[in-house]
């Protein structure tokens, strides 16, 4: 019940959005790996 729930809250918000996010939080992830690569 409270997953279809949070389904649905997440669909009635625009998806691009959660797009861009996901591709903004990789490119901070390859930028830190590239700053600091001795850390991961």
């Amino acid at each position: 019940m409270e997953k279809t729930m949070e389904k649905k809250e997440k669909a009635d918000i625009n998806p691009p959005v959660y797009g861009d996010f996901d591709q903004v939080s990789q490119n901070v992830v390859s930028l830190l790996k590239w700053l600091q690569p001795k850390s991961y």
